[in-house]
């Protein structure tokens, strides 16, 4: 493809920025940190490979050679700034290709700047980047404020007088709003209201806005943000009926770029709209490339449809293309030298002067002191701070290569219940008041407008603390548990089945193979019920936070915390939400939601740690249950410490230290419980064997029963067959010696086989007897 006079400007400014290279055969580390769940990320890495491939195709004598290190950061700005540090730390990367967002590109150029490594990318155009002090930041995209002239001229060809904007609420949305608004103004055009829409909102959320707008006279509408959020506005714009005559919708390349690959519902709801791209020229050469990219699209993505290539792809592949040439070219050596005064350490381009202030570091008392607790010297009227939050901070503050003084500074009351908030603490950074402001701050979106957030040192997001309840085995029939109800059947026609003569040999082999299957069977039957007996499992009480919203229960959160304003956006009534601090929260768990408490306490995972640290045995975790990006150090926008600190920041919890300090604030981690927890019985009980007493019972009772009534019964007939009429009526039998004679007889006929020719004589011989033995009683 033909390469654009833009990329010979990115050929110079490597040149210019790094220094002379030994062109001998050597592979040059390459970061990539693109969106991978979005289909710009996907067909970007696509045409990347492409580009790499074609071009050592076409040069295979070239002495050097691109290595491509691919990261995904998920849309996420704190995720696409640690795939940087990760590749410069452990690949090596010498040029970072992307990341796709302005605001992600924003904060990687910093870190480009720090380590003197080019940051390269070919789809963030916001035109605030260019007005950064950002010399290792090289856009291959034309900017956004590229398109303004088109649609002014547009807008002053129909004669329009006002517009009104609607535009994300990024870092790409607000860049372009400063160039429109002064273009729109030398043309006599007014913009009576700018709508902001989150890339966050709901379909119900956007609908609403839109209710807004056709409230106003102003019909002419400017839409300026990415085609997944503009898709949906377009959705709810034909819903609402927008999208008719009289209304004027005019898309920036945002959506435009992109409206090939957007399914048949929104480009058909986006009907009517006007759109601005770039201009590409149809040749042979692109179409050729356009054939060669689909098809190698589908071979990597075969689940998606196969789109035509945005311009951003072509992009792309450019750049690839031209990087490999520039390093061919002129090469990237390591810039650290032995002669810029024989130093070996690469200046960091600032410092802090000897004889002026130091490094003002912010502190506040905190809720949760075991973060940041706070101290004034009443001699000295000096600030001392301690707690997990500081200790971390001053473990990344010795980990830097360069000195660092710095004092901590006292903000807002003394009290820990105080009404200060952690944004206004955050935003006294943007006042200039403070260089950096520390403790338990979470990485929220609307904070990062007005400061840059370090890594984040804790876990993050939102969970649950929930009471636990005792599962103890107490079923009456436990015993037979152990086995499933087919083993049981099968077992007990397997006895019936097995012979209990040993006569032959064969008898013999199939009583072996039964004592061995009884006796795997008796040690597997004694293994589960042993363990059903001692051992019981601690289960949560809520397992689901939308289960307490359905049955109405009452929920607690952190006082201070955003929590509170997070359920309500879940949809929980304000009238069954409480806010607790830390020493009420077993209180209100114990009590219940039914008596004055609450079911469950939503919580950030640090404090939650913090709490079960000393509530092991009663409470557990339950989530998490919502994404935050965890607690992070605020800086001024701009602070060449970001970067720095941040990088150890990553070295201190990824190792031993990050440990020590969580031991010596929290407390042990052996006690965070999450889940179920399961723990030994001492002892076992009658109730666990109640139902094997109870069988053992009823079965020796139920034979008992049958034996007598046999006995009776047996009594019964012999009394009857002896006062049978064939018996004289004169003849009086002690009945009561009857049993006695019964038994003598049975116990004979047990002993002695009478035969026939006998069993007549014997017949007499009793008759007789007890012919005599009435007499005797006469």
């Amino acid at each position: 493809m033909g390469k654009p006079d833009t990329f010979m400007f990115l050929l110079f400014v490597i040149i210019g920025s790094v220094a002379t290279a030994q062109n001998t055969n050597r592979n040059i580390p390459v970061g990539v940190i693109l969106d991978l769940d979005t289909l710009l990320g996907k067909m970007a890495r696509t045409s990347i490979a492409m580009a790499v491939e074609d071009f050592y195709t076409l040069h295979s004598n070239y002495s050097t050679r691109l290595v491509l290190y691919t990261r995904d950061s998920n849309q996420e700005n704190v995720k696409a700034t640690l795939a940087a540090l990760d590749l410069l730390q452990n690949n090596k990367t010498e040029v970072i290709i992307g990341p796709q967002k302005s605001s992600q590109a924003a904060i990687v150029s910093e870190i480009g700047n720090t380590s003197q490594v080019p940051v390269i990318s070919f789809s963030a155009t916001s035109p605030t980047l260019a007005f950064m002090q950002l010399p290792y930041f090289i856009r291959t995209t034309i900017n956004d404020t590229a398109q303004i002239k088109t649609i002014t001229s547009l807008i002053k060809a129909y004669g329009w007088r006002e517009v009104v904007t609607i535009y994300e609420d990024t870092e790409f949305g607000w860049g372009i709003l400063p160039f429109l608004a002064n273009a729109l103004e030398e043309i006599n055009v007014r913009i009576p209201y700018r709508s902001l829409i989150s890339n966050l909102s709901t379909y119900d959320q956007i609908k609403q806005e839109l209710y807004k707008l056709q409230t106003m006279q102003t019909r002419v509408f400017v839409v300026h943000m990415s085609s997944s959020l503009g898709s949906n506005l377009f959705l709810m714009a034909k819903e609402v009926g927008m999208m008719g005559e009289g209304y004027v919708w005019i898309m920036t390349d945002g959506v435009t770029n992109m409206v090939y690959s957007l399914n048949e519902s929104v480009a058909s709801a986006m009907k009517g709209a006007l759109g601005v791209r770039p201009y590409i020229p149809k040749t042979d050469e692109l179409n050729y490339f356009t054939i060669r990219l689909k098809r190698r699209f589908h071979e990597d993505n075969p689940h998606e449809m196969s789109n035509e290539p945005s311009i951003y792809a072509l992009w792309a592949y450019d750049t690839i293309y031209a990087l490999a040439m520039t390093v061919e070219e002129v090469g990237i050596q390591n810039t650290k030298t032995d002669k810029p005064g024989e130093t070996i350490v690469v200046p960091k381009g600032w410092e802090i002067p000897i004889s002026g202030t130091k490094l003002r570091v912010g502190v506040t008392v905190g809720s949760y002191p075991e973060f940041m607790k706070v101290e004034i010297d009443p001699e000295t009227n000096t600030t001392r701070a301690s707690g997990y939050s500081v200790d971390v901070f001053e473990a990344a503050v010795k980990q830097l290569h360069y000195a660092v003084p710095f004092e901590y500074e006292h903000f807002g009351g003394v009290s820990a219940k105080s009404s200060i908030t952690y944004d206004e603490f955050v935003y006294q950074v943007h006042l200039r008041k403070y260089d950096v402001v520390i403790g338990d701050i979470t990485i929220r979106h609307n904070r990062t407008r007005y400061a840059d957030f370090s890594m984040p040192y804790t876990d993050s997001g939102v969970a649950m603390i929930v009471r636990v309840r005792q599962t103890e085995n107490k079923n009456t029939f436990i015993f037979l548990q152990p086995l499933t109800y087919d083993l049981w059947l099968g077992s007990f026609a397997f006895l019936i089945y097995a012979e209990e003569k040993l006569e032959s040999i064969l008898s013999k082999i199939v009583a072996i193979v039964s004592i061995f299957v009884l006796l795997i069977l008796t040690s597997s039957y004694t293994a589960s019920l042993s363990s059903m007996l001692t051992v019981q499992q601690l289960q949560p009480t809520v397992t689901d936070i939308y289960d307490l919203k359905n049955n109405g229960d009452y929920v607690g959160y952190g006082v201070g915390s955003f929590v509170e304003g997070l359920l309500q956006e879940l949809g929980f009534d304000r009238t069954k939400m409480k806010g607790y601090h830390l020493e009420e929260y077993s209180e209100a768990l114990e009590k219940g939601s039914a008596n004055g408490g609450v079911a469950a306490i939503v919580h950030e995972i640090p404090y939650i740690k913090l709490f079960l640290a000393k509530n092991c045995k009663s409470y557990t975790m339950v989530g998490p249950i919502y994404k935050t990006a965890g607690f992070g150090f605020a800086f001024t926008k701009g602070s060449p410490l970001v970067a720095d600190i941040s990088s150890a920041i990553l070295n201190i919890t990824g190792g031993d230290d990050i440990l020590r300090i969580e031991k010596k604030w929290i407390g042990d981690a052996n006690c965070q419980n999450s889940g179920s927890i399961t723990v030994e019985s001492n002892s076992l009980n009658f109730l666990s064997f109640w139902g094997l007493f109870l069988i053992t019972g009823v079965v020796s009772t139920i034979c008992l029963l049958i034996y007598a009534t046999m006995s009776f019964c047996k009594n019964r007939q012999m009394k009857i067959n002896i006062m049978s009429p064939e018996t004289s009526t004169d003849e009086k039998i002690d009945i009561e010696a009857l049993p006695t004679m019964n038994q003598e007889e049975d116990q004979v006929g047990d002993a002695v086989a009478i035969s026939p020719a006998e069993s007549d004589t014997n017949t007499s011989t009793m008759n007789a007897n007890m012919i005599s033995s009435s007499e005797s009683v006469i």
